[in-house]
């Protein structure tokens, strides 16, 4: 339409200059505002026709050859069939880089579903390649499904939309593993014919082509396998070495695609927006360019091919230590194995690290949750009565007061370990949520044993009650709350001025606490290992602690916190860490700020900011600057000590042992120093100090 058609049509009038008077008289500061067009709609609004704002624009800038798959196939742009070994090696690695960039969090429309051939498969005459299309979109669709059924994922870490995609719904997993097995064979076939008939160098290429394909179709096979199965929970308990078969045979077939990447034609690159794409036949970037919100952030960095098989390797390598997870029969054993497993960036791997835990059935996720907890209870602190020899007459009713505990326990449980499910900046923000629903279990709790152990007294029981479900709680919400503390590190939220009653909170408060409930703990499961032995029977020697070597890490761990405090107290007297004008600056603020979701806690109560000042005032005034620098020497060198000992702390070991040799050179005096470093990169918790 012509401008003087669409003016006759709408009759636009201009009014720039009618508006501009009419801001003139404005004074500064004042705003005329709509009621129906406030700061939310301002801010949300598009400016049209502008190409960082409006998607549409794309599609203006950057026209796209094929508007669908039937048009290429009509035009002669798309092959149904006579693909030549480059062609499928090129679309099958082009495929995967779009499969792993969407798994990393883009969208759909602008990754895998860029790929022709995915929207229509069954229109393809080549087997291979139908046989291909169909499995990656029913792999997408598995993916999809379990990555929804653990609701374990932010916006910035998956797009859940699937814009009306068909997912080959109709074909069912059977047909489709059988499909593949008979491409595999097929694929295997004509390798190995070819193998023995050419003998010409020349042809070599097209025999390794053939062996790539080959291993493309196997790795695919094996892939759809690993996430065919309903229900994840009981695949992975009862048919692991199957699983565990089928990751090998993707790990080493991802090994030769890789070898054989080059073979195939090279895809050209084309830049849509910031975007770079790789093209190649069946694939057309801007396809999708309407099914995007105006909004949408448009700009996603496909994967490099490289980039795409380290991702896929270290997905296959954490999923083989997912079968290990159904052996774990705490929930402490499994919560720590969590944390650990939880920093990788793969939401798919912790989604279905959720799903194997815990069942999809909100029933029996909460039986599975309960008799986690029971059986960390049991293996913590052995309570009495929950012992099969314990002599209690009313030992129905009691375990009806412990069972009731665990039911009220265990929807907060599960929500804790759906935490584990998230990224780790999200992870610290909803731990924070819960200390609340703990903090009343930890009373409940003591209330529990206190209940019990009146039971044991009125039938003159020898046994005590005191302190079992009480100290696993205890012990359970420190480990949380150090966790809370150290995710601040691992997210880099403190300041360098701020450390100093950070590590005094960890080793003042948390660890204290932590050691005194193991030793308690201990202390109780001896004198109740005798109370249990019949009355002649002779007492047994004194054993080991079960808490030794956790116990030692502990106070290795309190010696470090307690060393970092002393260096970092003695650095901001020096002025070596800046600080804050006192204008500008709350102190107090920032302690409650960082230290205040532990409130909820009444073992241990928070320890309140004036508390702290009195005892680091008093610290400071005590003793000089040398001797400060003496103790924390003397710290790193007890935890340098124990960290030696065992050799899975060589990072916390060496660290020690660098900060010892730093902190003897300050306290004696013999240099002065104008600046320090402060390397986290080791431990995001435990920093090398560099002169």
């Amino acid at each position: 339409m012509s401008k003087t058609e669409a003016s006759s049509l709408y009759n636009w009038k201009d009014v720039t200059s009618e508006f501009k008077n009419s801001c003139i008289e404005l004074n500064i500061g004042e705003l005329v505002k709509e009621p129906s067009f406030g700061l939310f709609e301002a801010m949300s609004a598009i400016e049209m026709m502008d190409p960082k704002m409006d998607a549409g624009m794309i599609q203006n800038q950057t026209q796209s050859k094929i508007k669908s798959i039937k048009e290429g196939i009509e035009n002669k742009l798309l092959k149904t069939d006579d693909f030549s070994f480059e062609e499928k090696l090129t679309i099958v690695d082009t495929t995967l880089r779009n499969l792993v960039t969407w798994l990393d969090g883009s969208s759909l429309a602008q990754t895998l579903f860029t790929n022709l051939y995915l929207h229509e498969p069954e229109i393809l005459d080549d087997t291979y390649m139908k046989n291909f299309c169909i499995a990656v979109l029913k792999i997408v669709d598995r993916m999809r499904n379990k990555i929804n059924a653990s609701g374990t994922f932010e916006e910035e870490d998956f797009q859940p939309l699937s814009y009306n995609f068909k997912f080959a719904e109709e074909i069912s997993d059977n047909t489709v593993l059988s499909n593949l097995k008979s491409a595999e064979d097929s694929s295997a076939k004509i390798y190995r014919h070819m193998k023995s008939e050419v003998k010409n160098e020349e042809k070599k290429n097209e025999v390794d082509m053939t062996y790539g394909l080959w291993q493309r179709m196997r790795f695919i096979r094996s892939f759809f396998y690993l996430l065919s199965f309903n229900d994840e929970h009981k695949a992975f308990t009862n048919n692991s070495e199957e699983i565990t078969k089928h990751i090998n045979i993707c790990l080493e077939s991802l090994v030769k695609v890789k070898e054989t990447h080059e073979l195939g034609t090279k895809p050209k690159m084309v830049k849509v927006g910031k975007t770079i794409y790789p093209v190649v036949m069946g694939f057309e970037p801007t396809i999708n360019q309407r099914l995007l919100p105006p909004t949408f952030p448009r700009f996603i960095q496909i994967h490099s091919f490289e980039a795409a098989c380290e991702y896929l390797h270290e997905l296959f390598s954490k999923m083989s230590d997912l079968v290990k997870v159904p052996k774990m029969k705490t929930f402490d054993e499994i919560y720590n194995f969590g944390l650990q497993f939880s920093e990788i960036q793969s939401v798919f791997l912790r989604s279905l690290f959720q799903l194997i835990v815990l069942p999809r059935s909100m029933i029996e996720k909460g039986m599975a949750m309960k008799t986690l907890i029971l059986n960390s209870v049991t293996k913590f602190v052995s309570p009495p009565i929950l012992n099969p020899k314990c002599p209690i007459n009313n030992k129905e009713a009691c375990l009806q007061l412990v069972d009731s505990f665990l039911i009220k326990c265990t929807p907060a449980f599960v929500t804790l370990f759906q935490i584990l499910g998230h990224n780790k900046a999200r992870q610290r923000e909803k731990i924070a949520h819960v200390f609340e629903e703990f903090g009343q279990f930890q009373d409940e709790a003591d209330n529990l044993d206190s209940i019990l152990h009146s039971y044991f007294v009125q039938q003159k029981l020898s046994l005590v009650h005191y302190g079992c479900f009480g100290s696993w709680m205890l012990n359970h919400n420190l480990s949380l709350m150090s966790q809370f503390i150290l995710s601040g590190f691992e997210l880099e939220l403190f300041a360098k001025y701020e450390c100093h009653y950070i590590y005094w909170y960890l080793c003042e408060i948390i660890l204290n606490w932590q050691m005194s409930t193991l030793n308690r703990v201990d202390n109780f499961l001896m004198t109740n290992e005798i109370n249990f032995l019949p009355k002649n029977a002779k007492k047994p020697k004194k054993r080991k602690s079960i808490f030794e070597k956790e116990s030692l890490l502990k106070t290795a761990e309190r010696h470090m916190f307690s060393a970092f405090y002393q260096a970092f107290r003695a650095f901001l007297i020096e002025g070596l860490i800046k600080s804050p004008k006192s204008d500008f600056d709350c102190e107090e603020f920032r302690y409650n700020h960082r230290l205040g979701p532990f409130q909820f806690f009444n073992t241990p109560a928070v320890c309140l900011y004036n508390q702290f000042k009195d005892k680091d005032e008093y610290f400071i005034k005590a003793y000089e600057l040398n001797k400060i620098y003496g103790f924390a020497r003397d710290h790193f060198d007890m935890a340098r000590g124990i960290y030696e000992k065992h050799s899975e702390c060589a990072n916390q070991a060496k660290i020690a042992k660098n900060n010892f040799v730093v902190m003897r050179l300050l306290s004696s005096g013999l240099k002065k120093l104008q600046k320090i470093e402060l390397d986290f990169s080791e431990l995001a918790y435990f920093p090398m100090i560099r002169l």
